[in-house]
């Protein structure tokens, strides 16, 4: 469900979560690699409301012993010893941004502010600022990205109502001012009840539309199709 209200006002910032918007499919690679080997149930339990995941994502928990729960968890539960490199590989696959998603930051980046919150590790630091403020390949033009919040560093983590009031603070603007895009249902409430306007991301295509309905200096369509009529 998105939150429309307020379309006349022009929304000056607009944050992005990462996996799942300005990324991939976040559990499609991993998955794709387990199925080769003869796991057909998803990984994404391992990660979406997993306690240890969660731990990880506010540094309760190192990256390396993150690992290794869970390559011994999948093997207990599935009877499989998943090799290491290929798992770290499907990880790696998961980051790359979306291609229509570049394009549309670049847009919004001429008239917005743009910021990141995103649940993550500390591993991924550079990673997030390569990608999103220094303009590496692959990733979003130099400068485009004002504010990363990744939970790893606030010690918070998505959808606590905490990291909301923590992004507003380090944003320095009112809730009002602000548009979140997010893909998991629950993360969004606690931003509504502070006032911030939010988009249930499914598709660029759909978010760009919802973006131009809240008054995003966006064009509704993408631009190969803009450029067409």
């Amino acid at each position: 469900m998105s939150s429309t209200d307020g379309a006349s006002k022009v929304p000056p910032v607009v944050v992005f979560d990462v996996g799942g918007v300005l990324a991939g499919d976040p559990f499609g690679p991993l998955d794709a690699y387990c199925a080769s080997v003869g796991i057909a149930s998803s990984m994404e339990p391992y990660f979406r409301g997993d306690a240890d995941f969660a731990a990880l994502e506010v540094g309760e928990l190192g990256l390396r012993e993150w690992f290794g729960g869970f390559l011994r968890r999948v093997e207990a539960e599935h009877g499989v010893r998943l090799d290491v490199q290929a798992v770290a590989a499907a990880l790696r696959e998961a980051r790359a941004l979306r291609p229509e998603m570049i394009s549309l930051v670049g847009e919004l980046m001429q008239h917005h502010r743009i910021a990141v919150l995103t649940n993550n590790t500390a591993a991924n630091d550079d990673f997030l600022v390569d990608m999103f403020q220094r303009g590496a390949p692959g990733g979003l033009p130099a400068g485009a990205v004002d504010l990363i919040c990744n939970s790893a560093a606030l010690k918070l983590r998505k959808p606590d109502p905490g990291i909301y009031v923590e992004l507003l603070r380090r944003l320095e603007c009112p809730a009002a001012d602000v548009v979140f895009v997010d893909d998991f249902a629950e993360n969004l409430p606690p931003a509504q009840e502070l006032g911030i306007r939010t988009i249930h991301f499914s598709d660029p295509a759909q978010c760009r539309r919802e973006l131009a309905a809240l008054g995003a200096r966006v064009s509704a369509d993408p631009p190969a199709r803009a450029n067409a009529r």
